[in-house]
């Protein structure tokens, strides 16, 4: 396998711009965040006035000796409501906190990628190619080995999506050829594009498969299994 870092394409920054907007619109700052200071400032100076008044009653009350508790009554409702929308704010603020952290954290790395522009691209020498039917879905998965003997599985996304029409999956047009490129975003790990140079392979036939098939995290990527295994699992 070759590896280099090169400049990304602009039809591969747009397809992580909705991310990289997305990532932006969660940070801390915006109008959402200003409304949000805004309320809590409301309601602690409405607090601060409900205490003041309270306050204001009770020594009236002393004064002209009728008890504090008149004035305390009459204002316990309104006190009240201003607790509850303070604890309210106080919950609200705090979910809103841990899930802008948490998309922070998931979309951060798409907007990295797109500011540095850049991708990391590997490209594969395929000695052979082999194909098994995915059980569930029945689309293509093909097996490919590498000139250091290791397996590199590649989903063909339109046999899957001919199956769920009910079409052939074998009209797909991939055809694996002799060096695989790979293109991927280095933060965020998206694979941006996968092609195939040189001399393709003459079109591979189903094959039975003695053990469970790669799933799908395994697409655009090396099996964990070498080709001798693999081999061994093709009956």
């Amino acid at each position: 396998m070759e590896t280099a870092v090169v400049a990304m394409t602009p039809e591969e920054r747009e397809r992580l711009r909705p991310m990289s907007e997305a990532c932006e619109r969660v940070e801390p700052g915006g109008a959402g965040e200003w409304l949000l200071h805004v309320a809590v400032a409301a309601i602690y100076v409405s607090f601060a006035l409900i205490l003041a008044w309270i306050v204001t009653h009770i020594v009236r009350d002393v004064a002209g000796a009728t008890g504090w508790g008149a004035g305390f009554w009459r204002a316990a409702p309104w006190l009240g409501a201003a607790a509850v929308a303070l604890g309210a704010i106080a919950v609200r603020r705090t979910f809103a906190r841990d899930a802008r952290a948490h998309l922070l954290r998931a979309l951060g790395p798409y907007r990295a990628d797109a500011e540095a522009a850049l991708v990391r691209e590997q490209r594969y020498r395929v000695l052979e190619c082999r194909a098994v039917r995915e059980p569930d879905e029945g689309g293509r998965i093909y097996l490919l080995r590498t000139h250091d003997g290791r397996c590199l599985v590649v989903f063909d996304h339109a046999s899957f999506d001919l199956a769920e029409s009910g079409a052939d999956p074998a009209t797909s047009p991939l055809r694996p050829a002799r060096e695989a490129i790979l293109r991927w975003a280095p933060q965020s790990e998206l694979l941006l594009g996968l092609r195939f140079e040189g001399e393709p392979f003459a079109r591979c036939e189903l094959e039975p498969l003695d053990h469970p098939v790669p799933d799908w995290s395994h697409d655009a990527r090396l099996w964990e299994h070498d080709w001798a295994e693999v081999e061994r699992r093709l009956r």
